[in-house]
């Protein structure tokens, strides 16, 4: 598919703010992980996205529908073709009497709300799922003994030729947590609820303890997908978690919720592949000990990422300012699967947070070390990230220290000890001014530092200060430097790698971890680089 020429062929149908391309799937479900969908589009009235399922199907172009992303797993490989989201786009509602006739994406929450205040029950169970009515539709969504069936009256739908049809609830064939529309390519457009008359005050009691129960019981503080797992018959899936011992259960940044057995929860930094493997180790451990199969609730969906980390060699420790050790950084690449890390703390003219002189040797002694402690895991390598002092391409190395590197990069950060006043003055243009002069010197300052050192790579070039990219480029190809797409700073940027991406040029992603979790975490770098189009046979540290 080509991207630029399906985003533009929409724009025809759609609003500029109503498509993205390579657009990360993280932003848009709950777990807050997956990688990009080529294109994501929100349609807002009927017939734009009957003219967008029209463009689709005259293509043959895969597509996918989504709501709320509140029951949703997006894979780290993203989602190729078309991603349709309902969610603000395609919100609206209106009560008449005891009816609410509501469009697929309203939240199951603003109509709980929205039924409370006109004293209609029989939505109370429903409306704390975090959910949009067109994924609750889909699921038969429920909780504390309700289902979304049992106020349903009609759902209109369309198909994939862009033509409407409506469904009783009879044709809606509800089952736990299926319905008509869970294997079919039906869309839900709206649907019509029919609730009975109601007291306030008792509504709004039960709702009240409902939203209790869920949050002393539920860890809604966390990202997740609700109920990870379907309750199997005769069974409770988290008490079957629970009963194996699992509660707690970390594996990099998924856990088993504390809170609740069953959830799987993000505790900050997980991939859709920890949430995967975790999900495994779970499934496997229950039909070991008790002979239950665990079924999925959440929805996977998406491709794995076909790319091995080759190295990550831009990471920092406590001897900087990083939160962890050297072996620290180590044991999270080794559960990564990384076959080589460098530690890079700051060069040691930085005052903020530099290396004292005398600790490089300590590092040098203790990566031995621990090379041979975990040799044939790990490649451990020493760097060094060395502070551009001028424009003349001065850095803070000499030869005391030179010997115990395996190699050199180099970055501006604010914080170093310019050379002259002239650097001060700079750095004051870079800090509070970003004049030209200040982008003029810092090209300058790039480009000599690699002309005038042995540098392996250029950190985050054009962060803290702005730069002639391909006048970088240039220096770079020509000494075989490789400049740094940095998965923290955001720079490279977009705009500087479309630039470049014709230079005969070499990249590296680099992490630049301070804490320890991380270590190899990609996930910004590569939505730039997807974003670019750069070739990601240029990254020299990944394997595609």
């Amino acid at each position: 598919m080509n991207k630029e020429l399906v985003y533009n062929d929409l724009l025809k149908i759609v609003n500029e703010e109503d498509i993205k391309i390579d657009e990360p799937m993280k932003k848009h479900i709950s777990f807050r992980v997956g990688g990009p969908a080529d294109i994501l589009v929100r349609p807002r009235t009927e017939e734009q996205l009957s003219q967008i399922l029209k463009y689709i199907d005259e293509n043959a172009l895969p597509y996918l529908i989504i709501g709320n992303g509140s029951n949703l797993l997006v894979k780290d490989g993203g989602i190729r073709g078309i991603v349709i989201e309902f969610g603000d786009n395609f919100n609206n509602f209106e009560i008449d009497g005891n009816i609410i006739k509501a469009q697929a994406g309203a939240l199951l929450a603003v109509l709980g709300k929205a039924a409370l205040r006109e004293e209609l029950t029989g939505f109370e169970c429903i409306s704390g799922i975090p959910g949009s009515l067109g994924g609750g539709l889909a699921m038969n969504a429920g909780a504390y003994g309700g289902e979304i069936k049992s106020v349903v009256k009609s759902v209109r739908v369309m198909n994939p030729k862009g033509e409407i049809f409506e469904f009783s609830n009879e044709e809606m064939k509800f089952e736990y947590r299926r319905s008509i529309l869970t294997n079919s390519d039906y869309i839900v457009l709206s649907a019509v609820l029919e609730l009975q008359k109601g007291n306030y005050d008792e509504i709004k009691a039960f709702m009240a303890d409902l939203t209790n129960r869920r949050t002393t019981k539920q860890p809604l503080n966390l990202p997740s997908a609700g109920s990870t797992f379907k309750r199997p018959e005769g069974y409770f899936a988290g008490k079957l978690i629970d009963d194996c011992g699992l509660r707690g259960l970390t594996l990099r940044g998924a856990q088993v919720s504390e809170k609740h057995c069953g959830f799987v929860v993000n505790i900050g930094d997980a991939t859709a592949k920890d949430i995967l493997d975790l999900m495994y180790i779970v499934k496997s451990t229950v039909l070991n000990k008790f002979g239950v199969t665990l079924e999925e609730e959440v929805k996977i969906l998406g491709e794995d990422i076909n790319m091995e980390i080759l190295a990550d060699y831009h990471t920092h420790t406590v001897y900087s300012h990083g939160k962890g050790s050297i072996e620290d950084n180590v044991k999270v690449a080794i559960s990564k699967g990384i076959k080589t890390i460098g530690i890079s703390d700051h060069g040691y003219k930085n005052v903020a947070y530099g290396v004292k002189i005398d600790d490089f040797e300590k590092m040098r002694e203790e990566i031995d070390i621990l090379n041979e402690k975990y040799k044939n895991q790990i490649e451990i390598l020493l760097g060094v990230e060395c502070n551009i002092l001028d424009n003349k391409g001065n850095i803070d190395l000499n030869d005391k220290i030179y010997r115990y590197f395996d190699y050199v990069m180099a970055g501006y950060h604010f914080g170093s000890i310019p050379t002259s006043l002239k650097g001060v003055v700079n750095m004051c243009q870079n800090y509070f001014f970003k004049s030209e002069k200040a982008k003029e010197y810092n090209t300058e300052a790039i480009v000599n530092t690699i002309k005038n050192n042995d540098i392996f790579a250029i950190t985050h070039p054009g962060d803290k200060g702005g730069i002639y990219i391909e006048e970088v480029a240039k220096a770079a190809e020509n000494t075989n430097t490789k400049l740094e797409i940095n998965s923290s700073h955001e720079f490279l940027n977009v705009e500087q790698l479309r630039k470049i991406k014709d230079y005969n040029v070499k990249f590296i992603i680099g992490s630049d971890a301070h804490i320890p979790q991380n270590v190899g975490n990609f996930d910004l770098a590569l939505e730039t680089v997807n974003k670019s189009s750069l070739d990601k046979s240029l990254i020299e540290n990944i394997l595609v």
